[in-house]
């Protein structure tokens, strides 16, 4: 398997007259959780226990900042292990999470995709979601997300060279309003 491109945080690869795309955040999430370590032993050597005590941080300061950092450094250090790994076969979309997690879809003729556009006060760092479609309409549990349009359409263009892409629509989500927007918005 040769690496033909790289997306954000995906990997795509060819594979036995498919795609593989696999999702790689650990460098990443290794510098959140590295960040937060550095907070927590710096609290900890201010702390009133610590090395170099400061008036300001009282023990209930230190032990609630010290939990909520704590929490956050697990959180970070699970993330660390998470992979995600989808397969797109001509015939059938395979998928797999570090979790043991696993699913699959099969394509009839096309494969459906729908674009949401995150916006407004809720924009996430990954605004760009692309859901893969059951064949009733409804999102299955497989999509990506990205922080721009241009890697979003790139990857489609990588799906297209595997299996016919329909695109089924375009939603933009601002607040609780959800509104189709339509093939425009993905031009620019």
């Amino acid at each position: 398997m040769a690496i033909t491109r790289r997306l954000e945080r995906y990997v795509l690869l060819e594979k036995d007259g498919g795609l593989a795309i696999q999702l790689r955040q650990q460098r990443n999430v290794a510098a959140v959780a590295a960040v937060l370590l550095a907070a927590l032993v710096a609290l900890l050597m201010m702390s009133p226990w610590g090395f170099y005590p400061v008036a300001v941080f009282t023990p209930q300061f230190t032990a609630v900042t010290a939990g909520l950092l704590g929490v956050a450094l697990l959180v970070a250090g699970v993330a660390i292990f998470y992979r995600m790994d989808s397969v797109l076969m001509p015939d059938q979309v395979v998928f797999t999470d570090s979790f043991g997690m696993k699913g699959g879809l099969p394509i009839r003729k096309k494969l459906r995709v729908r674009v949401v556009i995150i916006a407004g006060r809720n924009k996430s760092a990954f605004p760009w979601v692309l859901h893969v479609v059951h064949d009733d309409g409804t999102n299955s549990r497989l999509k990506f997300d990205f922080a721009r349009r241009e890697s979003l359409l790139a990857l489609v263009e990588k799906m297209r060279a595997v299996v016919q892409v329909e695109i089924a629509d375009v939603v933009r989500i601002n607040g609780l309003k959800v509104e189709n927007v339509g093939m425009a918005a993905l031009k620019g």
